[in-house]
Order: C-alpha cells, then sequence, then structure tokens
C-alpha cells in the first residue's frame, strides 16, 4: 500500500480543484467593477470577434464598426447593403439614419440607410464614394476618388432629412 498516500493526495487535490471550480461557476456571470470604475456591456454578436463599437446616438443606437450592424438594447439590426460584398457603417445620427460604403461590381458606393432603406451617395462620376457622418439635418460629408489609392475628394450630399 506504499502507492496509497499518492492517490489519496491525488484524489484529494481533485476534490479541491472541483470545489474551487463550482465556487467560480457559482458566483455571478459578471463581477462588479471596483469602486471609481463605470461598468460595462460586452455587445459583439455570438460567434463575431474583432468588432470596434464605433459611434452612437441619443437615443441609444451603437454602430459596430465595419459590420453593417446596429445594437440597440441587445437587439441586433442589419443594415444590408447594395447587393455587393462589403457594407461598412460609419456615422449614425439621432433620427437613426446611417452612412458608411457598399461594394459593388463596378466600385464601393456611399450609401445613406434610412427607414431600412439603402440609398446610394453620387460618386460624382468617380469609381468610388463613402459617407464618413451624417448630422440631424441629414447633411452628410465624406468623400469621393477616381479609384484605389487614388486622391480623394472631399464631399457633402444632402440626403433632404430637413
Amino acid at each position: 500500500m506504499s502507492g496509497y498516500p499518492y492517490i489519496r493526495r491525488q484524489a484529494v487535490s481533485l476534490l479541491v480543484i472541483a470545489g474551487l471550480m463550482v465556487a467560480v461557476t457559482a458566483g455571478p456571470a459578471v463581477a462588479a467593477p471596483p469602486s471609481g470604475v463605470v461598468p460595462g456591456v460586452d455587445i459583439v454578436p455570438p460567434g463575431q470577434e474583432f468588432l470596434t463599437a464605433w459611434r452612437v446616438n441619443n437615443r441609444g443606437q451603437v454602430l459596430l464598426f465595419l459590420s453593417g450592424l446596429i445594437w440597440q438594447r441587445g437587439l441586433y439590426t442589419d443594415i444590408g447593403g447594395l447587393g455587393g460584398g462589403f457594407t461598412g457603417a460609419f456615422g449614425i445620427n439621432d433620427a437613426g439614419d446611417v452612412v458608411g460604403d457598399s461594394d459593388l461590381a463596378d466600385g464601393t458606393r456611399g450609401v445613406v440607410w434610412r427607414r431600412g432603406r439603402a440609398l446610394e451617395l453620387d460618386a460624382l462620376g468617380r469609381e468610388t464614394s463613402q459617407g464618413d457622418d451624417i448630422n440631424d439635418s441629414g447633411l452628410a460629408v465624406g468623400l469621393t476618388s477616381p479609384g484605389p489609392f487614388e486622391p480623394t475628394r472631399a464631399t457633402v450630399w444632402d440626403t433632404g432629412r430637413r
């Protein structure tokens, strides 16, 4: 029985570890932050990584950077695009209008999303446009460009919210 004390120690160690696991998992899902620290909420959808909360409006709608998603009170809205692959959302106003861009076969176009509808922002004869921000009056700002790695032009669009 020379091995008995070793087995007994292993069994006791396993029980102690199991007890610690129960104690750790039995606590609250998220511990309260220390005094002086503002609590946060993880708003990244399950199965996704590397998203950044980019902009927020006064209604609590949060744009998740480069995802085409809006988070509000635990619910996600996919704003869609213009039919291409990539959709990026960069600005939101208090009415919930969103600006960004969306891929098309012939380039990337700026988009304003309003009440579930995507409206293309004119590229002014160039290949690319991109909406970067929008105010509560519906003025959107961004850029146009003749193509990738070409000089950009500062652009403003009146999206008709006035």
